[in-house]
C-alpha cells in the first residue's frame, strides 16, 4: 500500500491499532525508515517486530467492547486525523447510551472485540441472574455490581436487564431470555443469528 515510502507510512500507521495479515490485532509502537514496524501485539502483550508488507491495513471491525465497568459500545467517529489504523481518539464510547471513558478500555478487551471473541449469552444470563439475586433491589448504589456483557459486536445486555443493540435499547432481559420491544421485531433474524 505504501509502497517503499516509509516515512510517510510511519505518519499514517505510528500509535494506531491495526492487524497483521494473520488476523493478530496490535498497535503499532514506530514505523521505521526500513520499512520495519515495531509493535505490540495485543492477545500477548509482548512487543515484536515485523516487516510493514505484513501489516493489514484495512479498518478493524469494531462494536461492543467488555470492559471492567460494562459492555462499552465503540464506534468510529468521521474524523481519522489522518490516521490509517484506529486511534482511541476516532471512536465513540457510549455506555448505558451515556458516553463513555476511552481509558476503561484496555488492549486485551480491545484486542476481543477485534477477533470477534466473546461470552455466550446462556453464560451471560446465568452470570446476571447470579448477581441479581445477590442485590437487595430496593439498592440503587449496588446495581453496578451487576455485570454487563456484550454477547457480540452488535448485542449486549446491560446491568439494568436492558438489552441493547448497537448502543440502543431495544429489549429486555426476562427469565434468561432476550424480549424485543414491539417497535424492534425487525431485528428478530439478526438476534437468533447471534445467539
Amino acid at each position: 500500500m505504501y509502497d517503499k515510502d516509509y516515512a510517510y507510512a510511519g505518519t499514517r500507521l505510528n500509535g494506531t491499532y491495526v492487524t497483521l495479515e494473520n488476523g493478530t490485532p496490535i498497535y503499532i509502537n514506530e514505523v521505521t525508515g526500513k520499512g520495519t514496524v515495531d509493535y505490540l501485539n495485543l492477545l500477548t502483550n509482548a512487543h515484536d517486530v515485523c516487516h510493514l508488507d505484513l501489516v493489514n491495513c484495512k479498518p478493524v471491525r469494531l462494536g461492543y467492547v467488555n470492559t471492567p465497568e460494562g459492555a462499552v459500545y465503540v464506534s468510529r467517529i468521521p474524523s481519522r486525523r489522518y490516521r490509517q489504523g484506529l486511534t482511541l481518539q476516532s471512536v465513540n464510547c457510549r455506555i448505558l447510551g451515556e458516553p463513555a471513558l476511552r481509558n476503561n478500555i484496555n488492549n486485551a478487551n480491545l484486542a476481543s472485540c477485534i477477533k470477534g471473541n466473546y461470552l455466550s449469552i446462556k453464560e451471560i444470563g446465568t452470570r446476571f441472574e447470579r448477581a441479581v439475586k445477590k442485590i437487595n433491589p430496593f439498592d440503587q448504589g449496588r446495581i453496578r455490581e451487576i455485570p454487563s456483557f456484550a454477547w457480540s459486536r452488535r448485542w449486549a445486555l446491560q446491568r439494568n436487564g436492558k438489552v441493547e443493540y448497537r448502543g440502543k435499547v431495544v429489549g429486555d432481559f426476562v427469565n434468561g431470555k432476550v424480549q424485543l420491544l414491539p417497535k424492534f421485531k425487525y431485528l428478530k433474524e439478526e438476534l437468533e443469528e447471534s445467539l
